[in-house]
């Protein structure tokens, strides 16, 4: 992706490229996003939601109350394009402690549930990318051929 676009994201959702640049020996953000600009609008899709998913959710405290939650917060750690398909890494930062507000099998329940938010909001983004020309950004037909010349 050019750099222009690039940094349009990282200015966007600063808290998910905080490793946009980074020390290459610690992270592959170092080389930015490794795919053509077509696929701008799916990471520029995909970043909302994950900085909309990083402002947490309401949870039921232990006393019956209930309480607004940051989630675990979101890093990508490497976008790229592998076998014509969007691949995005990411880890998990420093986050809230569900067992402060919820008994430990709630609390385990919970994590599970943004973890499986979260691997459902980048599977729906690659799946995306299956059917989206990385070069242009156009719709694939499988009977067509690509703006560069490859099939879909």
């Amino acid at each position: 992706m050019t750099k222009t676009l690039e940094l349009n994201l990282v200015e966007k959702y600063p808290e998910l490229f905080i490793n946009y640049g980074g020390d290459v020996m610690k992270t592959c953000m170092h080389w930015g996003c490794e795919h053509g600009d077509g696929w701008y609008k799916i990471i520029d899709d995909l970043s909302y939601y994950l900085a909309n998913f990083n402002s947490g959710c309401i949870v039921k405290l232990k006393d019956g109350g209930y309480k607004k939650v940051g989630a675990p917060k979101v890093v990508f750690e490497q976008i790229k394009a592998k076998f014509k398909t969007l691949r995005v890494y990411h880890e998990w930062g420093e986050g809230i402690r569900l067992d402060e507000f919820l008994n430990p099998e709630e609390a385990k329940m919970a994590e599970q549930r943004f973890k499986n938010q979260l691997d459902g909001i980048i599977s729906a983004a690659e799946m995306l990318s299956e059917i989206t020309c990385q070069s242009c950004g156009k719709k694939k037909d499988k009977k067509e051929i690509c703006c560069r010349g490859d099939y879909f």
